[in-house]
């Protein structure tokens, strides 16, 4: 089952129907567990000096200070770091705080391949927090995002109102008004005012952000393209009106000129660069690449994106860029294939010492693993 149907149900009705227009409820009393539980969420807090920029806690819509719930770890010489202080997040919890851990992909496998597919799909990139609010309780106030979210109840309970995007401060009649119990999946579009509160029951729920390119990433890659520092016309002591007439018909007519191939290169990047990362398992992968020999066979254990730039070969992956020189090219085109193969494969194209420093140099940047 693909991560979007575990969530909406049926992918297709989704993307035609609901996608970006209106909020929705799936009930499915799905089992979403492995990404995340109450002891989880407790063994994160308690075992595993959870530093206060991972976690934020809230009550009555305001934020807790930082300092009341947090205490000071001390490591190598004098650097420190705020931690959570277990105690004092329980204390809270108890008079009512909601706990907001951030970034959960990064603290379960499991979550960052459905975020993973998720953008794949979507091709936006996502963010994931888990809130933890106690009975009798509310974290937010009724407020609006600046994107749309997946909010995946795995615990007991919370009471969601949700209002259409006409009536940003939620006065109106309510679009959506229920409660979410364990295995629900709501999706609520950018625009649409929401609020959720918990009864007598405590809820754990994860909200999946989805984060899309935005006016200000195309023009900050129009503006990085254009090289507008060296490119505008130099000011002297002319009139201002003068100057800017000139600077703007200048970058109209630059504007004009840009490569949309290069501008939509340059955004397939930036969502590629940008997503969720994982060298899970390279201590091994590392060490596996210093005993190659050619019945080996490896497959690619990560997405790239690949361009040419002159002679070189450029291989972009989720943290870096390599680049190639015209020589590897052919090797390259075995490699990048998407298709398991062996060190012997690339015998037509380079000498044995040649291939095994290759792909030892691509299993040590995490793009092979053997298989």
């Amino acid at each position: 089952m693909s991560a979007l149907e575990r969530l909406v149900g049926d992918p297709a009705h989704f993307l035609s129907e609901t996608y970006g227009g209106t909020a929705s409820i799936t009930v499915s009393g799905r089992d979403f567990s492995s990404l995340g539980s109450l002891d989880h969420f407790d063994h994160l807090i308690n075992d595993t000096l959870l530093p206060a920029a991972a976690f934020r806690m809230v009550r009555g819509g305001s934020p807790l200070p930082v300092r009341s719930y947090t205490r000071r770890f001390k490591g190598h010489g004098d650097d420190s770091i705020r931690i959570a202080d277990p105690a004092l997040v329980f204390d809270w919890f108890a008079s009512g705080a909601t706990i907001v851990l951030e970034s959960m992909h990064r603290y379960s496998v499991e979550m960052r391949e459905l975020c993973r597919e998720l953008e794949n799909v979507l091709r936006q990139r996502t963010q994931v927090n888990a809130y933890i609010t106690p009975p009798n309780a509310q974290g937010f106030a009724t407020h609006v995002d600046s994107h749309d979210v997946f909010v995946v109840q795995l615990h007991g309970r919370k009471h969601w109102i949700v209002h259409p995007p006409e009536d940003p401060d939620g006065e109106g009649d309510a679009l959506i008004e229920r409660d979410l119990v364990s295995g629900d999946c709501l999706y609520i579009p950018k625009g649409f005012a929401h609020a959720a509160t918990t009864s007598t029951e405590a809820s754990a729920h994860l909200t999946i952000g989805l984060l899309p390119t935005t006016a200000g990433d195309i023009a900050r890659e129009v503006t990085d393209i254009l090289k507008l520092s060296s490119a505008t016309p130099a000011v002297r002591s002319r009139e201002a009106g003068e100057v800017a007439d000139e600077v703007i018909a200048h970058l109209q007519d630059r504007v004009a000129s840009v490569d949309r191939a290069e501008l939509t290169r340059r955004l397939d990047r930036l969502f590629f660069t940008t997503r969720h990362h994982s060298l899970r398992g390279q201590l091994n992968r590392m060490l596996d690449a210093e005993k190659l020999s050619d019945p080996d066979k490896l497959v690619t254990r990560v997405e790239w994106l690949r361009y040419d730039d002159g002679d070189e070969t450029v291989v972009v992956l989720p943290d870096r860029e390599l680049r190639f020189g015209a020589r590897l090219r052919p090797a390259l085109d075995v490699v990048l294939r998407d298709e398991p193969f062996d060190v012997a494969d690339l015998a037509a194209h380079l000498d044995e010492g040649d291939r095994r420093a290759l792909v030892a140099r691509l299993m040590r940047e995490g793009l092979l693993e053997l298989r």
